[in-house]
């Protein structure tokens, strides 16, 4: 029964993970390809002849800035989906639990804690922009 149990739960989580790629690729094919092709000539072809400068920085920060910028955006955002799919783990085990108050008091533990994390990865965003704020002159993230 537990081993039915767990298959539902990764069925449940895989179909989730499924369906919301299949809407971002729905939503890229919708949008179009022509929207996102560039002309690679118009970047190589400069009128002086030398790389642009504006290649090695981005919004007028320099590479190790954004590349700072970039992995705490990216860190919060696996942080938050992370807590999220643990928020429908804890959910769903809240409903599997058939009165079972041992099973249940884990569950609600388990959905205490994530929401704690998605308390803590949206404070975290908050604080990023503002310091950023103080550091940056445009916002990246």
């Amino acid at each position: 029964m537990k081993t039915l149990k767990k298959i539902i739960a990764f069925s449940i989580i895989a179909g989730l993970i499924l369906m919301t790629i299949a809407t971002a690729q729905t939503a890229f094919a919708a949008e179009g390809l022509a929207d996102h092709q560039f002309s690679v000539g118009k970047i190589l072809n400069l009128a002086d002849g030398q790389q642009q400068q504006s290649y090695f920085k981005t919004n007028g920060n320099t590479p190790i800035v954004n590349l700072v910028l970039t992995g705490i955006d990216v860190a919060l955002r696996v942080i938050g989906s992370l807590a999220v799919i643990i928020l429908i783990i804890g959910g769903f085990r809240m409903m599997v639990s058939q009165g079972d108050q041992t099973a249940l008091d884990s569950a609600k533990e388990i959905v205490k804690y994530a929401v704690f994390g998605l308390v803590i990865t949206f404070l975290s965003y908050i604080i990023v922009i503002f310091v950023q704020s103080l550091f940056v002159t445009e916002t990246v993230i």
